[in-house]
């Protein structure tokens, strides 16, 4: 099917504030690659603006795109009668497969 997969492939996560996956999907009907899709999107217009201003610190993109997704979820979630936990957490997970093995590396892009 592809000529040549790439040996990298990464996914976002949103959990509670213990880490414990939460079905994001069911409670806002938005799925996990629109989370890595609005999180592209938001990180690279938050980016430029903070390099224009001589602010270039990527874990402070990250706490304002961080805000609004779950902003953004919460307000999702509340038409749709639904509640998300009181603390949430954005994972980027990364997998990678090298040396004939694969390799999963999670780490905490935001959390409240």
């Amino acid at each position: 099917m592809y000529a040549s997969p790439s040996a990298e492939k990464a996914y976002f996560v949103i959990t509670d504030g213990e880490g414990n996956p939460i079905p994001i999907g069911t409670l806002t009907g938005v799925t996990s690659s629109q989370v890595g899709k609005t999180y592209r999107t938001k990180s690279r217009k938050h980016g430029a603006e903070m390099k224009k201003s001589g602010k270039q610190s990527r874990m402070e993109r990250d706490r304002v795109v961080g805000t609004e997704i779950f902003h953004m979820l919460r307000q999702r979630a509340s038409k749709r009668g639904k509640d998300l936990p009181e603390k949430l957490q954005l994972h980027l997970v990364e997998i990678r497969f090298a040396d004939g093995h694969l390799e999963e590396t999670k780490r905490i892009l935001f959390a409240e």
